[in-house]
């Protein structure tokens, strides 16, 4: 990742301007102010903290650069620490792929539903898919996705599949068991722009929740996409018998290893309901800081489903 690419991730400030020192970074005036525009826009806090660490950073070199920066800074003193419930705009980013979410990053559940930020599965899941085009994008495909928080995982899906040329055409369900959650999801399918009317993909957006709302036309339904949902044993009957009913389809499920009875008592409800699977990949938390910013304490794996 270049500098705005760590900025617009929200990696912390100590070490966005350790990587400027590193890396001895000399900035466009133009392109930094604006870029700090944008910032600005999505969170005036963080902004406000990258800009005085920088200076100092600058000043303690002698360079020239801090006097760019000094008004815009000046101008930011008077605001305060954000609130837990204020959303920002974060930008991921995968491969060559760049995805910006509107979301509560340090709302870990509110209004009964934990889908108000991205989870660390979620990025894993989106990294596979960038490393992995070839099984997820397929002619006329119906992907399905369960649980879908903030949307990332079908935002970037269908990145990839624009990006495949003859490949494009096809349908993207959207789900979720909380509708004020897919209110978010549509915002964030038109922040990427992948809501334009372009006639290939059609994008749909529903109310799911498992083993108690009909999905139409699930008997065409090719991939299936999730994470996190593997949350806790009570949800795991409901989550597989809703999977047992996409016959003929096959799924990736990224589980982040919080509970081992949990995904223990997963495992067996496949077998139970005769969904073959099989562990495709699995993270441990050093490795994922080569693909995000963010530190986790336990493993993440991703789960292969084939329904028969």
């Amino acid at each position: 990742m270049d500098v705005y690419d760590r900025i617009h991730a929200r990696q912390p400030v100590h070490e966005v301007v350790r990587f400027i020192s590193d890396n001895n970074i000399e900035f466009d005036e133009d392109e930094f102010l604006q870029q700090l525009d944008i910032v600005v826009h999505r969170n005036q806090y963080y902004a406000k903290q990258l800009l005085k660490q920088m200076i100092q950073h600058f000043e303690s070199r002698g360079s020239d650069f801090v006097e760019t920066m000094y008004e815009p800074y000046i101008n930011l003193l008077p605001v305060g620490a954000p609130d837990p419930q204020d959303s920002d705009i974060i930008q991921y980013r995968f491969d060559r792929y760049k995805v910006v979410i509107e979301e509560t990053p340090s709302l870990i559940c509110a209004q009964g539903t934990t889908g108000f930020r991205t989870w660390e599965a979620a990025l894993f899941l989106c990294h596979y898919m960038t490393q992995h085009p070839g099984l997820f994008v397929t002619h006329d495909s119906l992907m399905l996705e369960l649980g879908c928080g903030t949307g990332i995982i079908s935002i970037l899906y269908k990145m990839i599949k624009d990006s495949q040329g003859d490949c494009k055409a096809g349908t993207i369900i959207v789900t979720d068991g909380d509708s004020n959650l897919l209110q978010q999801v549509s915002t964030n399918f038109q922040l990427n722009g992948s809501l334009s009317n372009d006639g290939d993909v059609n994008i749909g957006f529903q109310r799911l929740r498992w083993n108690e709302d009909e999905l139409s036309n699930y008997n065409e339904i090719d991939l299936i996409l999730a994470a996190d949902v593997t949350y806790d044993t009570s949800v795991i009957p409901d989550l597989v018998k809703c999977l047992s009913q996409f016959k003929g389809a096959h799924g990736y499920i990224s589980c982040t290893e919080r509970n081992l009875d949990t995904l223990d008592a997963f495992e067996n409800e496949l077998t139970r309901n005769c969904i073959y699977f099989e562990i495709v990949s699995r993270i441990s938390p050093i490795s994922f800081k080569q693909i995000s910013e963010r530190d986790i304490s336990t493993s993440i794996r991703i789960y292969k489903i084939s329904i028969n």
